[in-house]
């Protein structure tokens, strides 16, 4: 009995890459970089928010909806990430996703009201949230055959140290200390 809906089948490439031992730590290094820019974003938002508030004349309350903004929109993609890379496949997804992560960026960056940076940082969002899942899955097609997973595991791993680091950096920078205690400026 068949329902008649097509599921897309997912298959790794052949077991000869395309891709030589340098392309495939290009590859590792060019969707490092989009997960970078996505987990650092969050952080630059963060500590500029005083200067937002003076500069679009916002109160704490409604300057946070410029983080709150791209982190929904952010989370909503992280979910829809599967559906997209197989209605548009992994690389066209990732590419398309660093454009829409730039653009966000350059018009959030130039944005004159505060309307329009809330729109431009949902963009931005969409963009930045499909980028960490697909690194992840480009990072696994690249390094898929056994000899080659130490590399993979190797870049995970790299992955998650930058994001604790960033984590570490970011509560370091929004007022607190290594030590755990509230600096006051």
């Amino acid at each position: 009995m068949s329902s008649g809906v097509a599921t897309p089948r997912i298959t790794l490439p052949p077991a000869s890459s395309e891709y030589g031992t340098s392309g495939k730590w290009l590859v590792a290094g060019s969707v490092m970089i989009g997960t970078f820019l996505s987990v650092m974003d969050a952080t630059v938002v963060n500590v500029a928010m005083p200067h937002m508030m003076g500069g679009f004349g916002q109160d704490l309350l409604t300057i946070t909806w410029v983080s709150t903004a791209y982190s929904i929109a952010e989370i909503i993609m992280i979910t829809m990430a599967a559906w997209w890379t197989m209605l548009l496949g992994r690389k066209q997804l990732f590419l398309l996703s660093m454009f829409l992560f730039i653009v966000g960026s350059v018009l959030a960056g130039t944005s004159k009201t505060f309307g329009q940076l809330i729109f431009y940082r949902v963009l931005q969002g969409i963009g930045g949230g499909s980028l960490m899942p697909c690194s992840q899955a480009i990072a696994r097609e690249t390094f898929h055959r056994s000899r080659d997973r130490s590399g993979g595991r190797r870049l995970a791993g790299r992955q998650l140290w930058l994001a604790v680091g960033l984590l570490h950096q970011r509560s370091v920078l929004c007022g607190g200390n290594p030590d755990g205690e509230r600096v006051r400026a």
